[in-house]
């Protein structure tokens, strides 16, 4: 271990989920079940000096523990491209960060309802006329958006002016 690397993955022993801890220490808990554990006994599987790097190194573990490390690693491709530090960017614009990727038409169209409804739970056509103009879709265009999502039973209108999505298990795909 060199100086630089001060955090390390291990798998709690108890549970076997992935945990990201810092180096050095003796004693840790796992934040899954709550097991106390001696850090000496176990197997390190990756080491590093960056929190973002133990972070992606934890998920990549876990996904590859649990038979979804494909899954992982295509969620990963899919916001690859997203701005670094979007999470601080209004949710209009964090949202149109997070479609900029998607070519095809209809699954960004899928993927903005799906975004407007975890970000706003309800939101208003102003709302998806917000991000659309963040893509640079606008005017007819933008208003046939709205109307498509509408008729292909994407949204739906629980109260006047409100929307939201209909299934967010089919949208997340």
């Amino acid at each position: 271990m060199t100086a630089e690397q001060k955090y390390g993955v291990v798998v709690c022993p108890k549970c076997h989920y992935p945990r990201g801890i810092k180096l050095g220490t003796k004693k840790s808990s796992c934040y899954h079940c709550s097991y106390n554990f001696t850090v000496k006994n176990l197997k390190i599987f990756y080491m590093t000096e960056s929190e973002a790097e133990l972070s992606e190194a934890v998920g990549r573990l876990n996904a590859k523990l649990r038979g979804g490390l494909e899954e992982y690693l295509e969620f990963l491709e899919e916001y690859e491209n997203v701005p670094v530090g979007y999470e601080q960017l209004e949710p209009h614009k964090r949202i149109a960060a997070k479609l900029m990727h998607i070519p095809e038409p209809k699954k960004r169209l899928e993927r903005l309802a799906f975004e407007l409804s975890v970000e706003l739970n309800e939101f208003e056509e102003a709302d998806m006329v917000k991000v659309l103009d963040e893509l640079g879709i606008r005017g007819k265009r933008a208003e046939n958006f709205m109307k498509s999502l509408v008729e292909n039973n994407i949204i739906y209108e629980p109260r006047p002016g409100k929307y939201r999505i209909v299934d967010s298990e089919k949208n997340m795909d």
